[in-house]
């Protein structure tokens, strides 16, 4: 996919986004179009193995265990049967395929393709022919009902809000913690949430992320935003934690301790001679060095469904609250001013998003004792330009009165 694709795609996602709609994407080529075949690039295929649709990875290589299967194709306010074939050839390692038929009828070469999963079934439309964001706001439309039906205003978010709310009038409230994590902390004391351990979303299904507004600008603009934590795959892993920090730590001069801090993505080695390589054949996000061999090696690795998964179930909906800060006697202060709320990211964002360093891994491990390996967690996080791509966003509300 061109850069230039790419925009129209992340466009797309954005748009339908904001609108409760998950899809994959496919952008047929003129050879594409003319020999009837597309590439079902990993975004696609993990989003049809996650939703029940098709999985690549069961399919046989050969014309023999082709799969022909109905859809759905959405032309404004019309719904027309059709059939889509799914395969992988004999040569070129079996790469997945796929031809949506007669799509020549409704789409040319470079048009973005949208596939969705809805009640069952897979729906098809043409992002780049169809007056698409007219269509979704309009409820008597296929993709405007489509829409309605997925966005529920959920009991939990008007709660949450009208508490956040009750918070945001009462002006600078004291930190009720010293530090970074005293913003969080504040608020969901606030909010009559205990601090534990536990990764699920903070209030009844809703995550929670607090942050100080910067410059007057929203909490998420300009810098890299932490989505989760995941710990990688080390039994499977040719290296161990401790092992990793061995081979590639360095000893920090103040604390003689033996660590491993560093921010990893896929697009260029750091210093230390880290990269992410994403190997969606195999399931596994790994993360290579690229200085003490020739073509680099395996260090550790995360499975991407599990990625995927982590992420999905940790922001499935999310409040985004920014903060005003002020020092008072010496202490910081906080005034909660405003939400941005979320909802049903996209994952196939999120996989395209590591592959163009969109979301980066930092590793925050250090040595404990002879044997062990202290962490801060492994953590992902999204660049602040990339952050309204990855996350649609449905309501913005001040808090002030």
């Amino acid at each position: 996919m061109t850069p230039a694709e790419s925009d129209k795609v992340a466009a797309a996602s954005m748009l339908l986004g904001r609108y409760c709609i998950e899809a994959a994407f496919v952008v047929p080529t003129e050879t594409g179009m003319h020999k009837s075949i597309m590439d079902a690039t990993w975004p696609l295929r993990e989003y049809f193995m996650r939703t029940g649709f098709h999985d690549y990875s069961q399919q046989a290589q050969g014309s023999g265990a082709k799969r022909v299967l109905s859809v759905k194709i959405i032309e404004g306010s019309e719904i027309v049967s059709g059939e889509m074939s799914l395969y992988r050839p004999e040569t070129k390692q079996g790469d997945p395929r796929l031809w949506i038929y007669s799509l020549s009828k409704y789409a040319t070469a470079g048009d973005v393709i949208a596939l969705t999963q809805y009640n069952g079934e897979l729906f098809i439309f043409n992002c780049s022919k169809s007056n698409l964001e007219q269509e979704l706001s309009d409820k008597s439309t296929p993709l405007g009902d489509m829409s309605y039906q997925l966005d529920s205003n959920a009991p939990a978010a008007k709660e949450l809000l009208k508490n956040l709310k009750e918070i945001g009038s009462k002006g600078f409230i004291p930190s009720m913690r010293s530090g970074d994590t005293g913003i969080g902390f504040t608020l969901e004391t606030l909010l009559g949430i205990k601090a534990n351990s536990n990764r699920a979303p903070d209030y009844r299904g809703i995550e929670i992320k607090s942050g100080r507004k910067r410059n007057d600008t929203v909490t998420t603009r300009g810098r890299h935003v932490t989505l989760f934590s995941k710990v990688p795959a080390w039994t499977k892993s040719p290296y161990t934690a401790r092992k990793s920090l061995e081979t590639f730590g360095y000893r920090d001069e103040q604390s003689n301790r033996l660590q491993l801090f560093c921010s990893i993505d896929a697009v260029k080695a750091n210093s230390l001679g880290f990269k992410l390589e994403p190997r969606p054949e195999d399931d596994r996000l790994i993360n290579l060095n690229l200085k003490r061999l020739e073509g680099g090696e395996e260090v550790f690795f995360w499975m991407m469904g599990e990625i995927a998964k982590s992420f999905s179930e940790k922001h499935r909906e999310t409040f985004w609250v920014a903060a005003n800060t002020k020092k008072i006697s010496g202490l910081e202060h906080f005034e909660y001013t405003e939400v941005r709320h979320t909802r049903k990211p996209s994952i196939s964002t999120f996989d395209r998003l590591i592959s163009n360093g969109g979301i980066c891994v930092d590793l925050t491990m250090s040595e404990k004792g002879k044997s062990a390996v202290r962490d801060h967690g492994y953590l992902f996080r999204v660049y602040g330009s990339s952050f309204d791509e990855l996350f649609p966003v449905v309501g913005r509300y001040s808090l002030q009165k």
